[in-house]
């Protein structure tokens, strides 16, 4: 039998191509964003939906799912990211709460959520510390990590920061992926070995 997965805030895939690639099924997906539902769609299969995930609709459409094995969720960044305006009263940036509910209703053995390396810092690391702990309340044990994909073989930098929760009563521990590649710096960023 494989393991399934619900992807939340699933844009064009990026997430969830991984995911298939290491066979696990998506059995549903949505986003709001008619493009990147388009795109994904025409990538990754007619399993994705435009959707309003704070809307009554999604959340019963939720209802109707059978248990995934993982819920994946990239909520959106524009509030946390280093470039924007950083503003504590931008909506989105309480839309983890959202992921929070259907990860409460679904109860996957696993969640993985990513978003940008910011939220570490913005807000001094307050949603960083909320995520964490509120995820923990429905029984996870829940790990963050901020991950540069060019030391995974991507070939750029993109620093994200990634949350994975595994269920505690699995007992299983989470073990996160060591980099192969291990280019350090960016473009105008100082060494850190340089810093000493």
């Amino acid at each position: 039998m494989r393991e399934t997965v619900v992807s939340l805030f699933s844009g064009c895939g990026g997430l969830d191509v991984g995911f298939a690639d290491a066979g696990f099924e998506i059995i549903y997906a949505c986003d709001n964003d008619p493009a990147a539902v388009s795109v994904y769609r025409a990538n990754l299969g007619s399993h994705v939906e435009l959707a309003d995930i704070t809307s009554s609709e999604f959340h019963s459409r939720v209802d109707d799912l059978p248990k995934p094995s993982v819920v994946l969720g990239g909520f959106p960044c524009q509030g946390f990211s280093k470039a924007g305006p950083k503003n504590p009263s931008d909506k989105r940036n309480r839309l983890f709460t959202e992921m929070h509910r259907v990860v409460g209703r679904l109860n996957p053995d696993v969640f993985v959520a990513e978003n940008v390396d910011g939220i570490v810092q913005n807000f001094n690391g307050h949603y960083l510390r909320e995520i964490c702990s509120t995820f923990g309340e429905l029984g996870y044990d829940v790990q963050h990590r901020v991950l540069d994909s060019v030391q995974y073989g991507v070939p750029q930098h993109r620093r994200r920061t990634f949350f994975v929760g595994v269920k505690a009563n699995l007992e299983k521990q989470f073990r996160w992926p060591p980099p192969f590649n291990m280019a350090e710096t960016r473009n105008g960023e100082r060494n850190r070995s340089e810093e000493h």
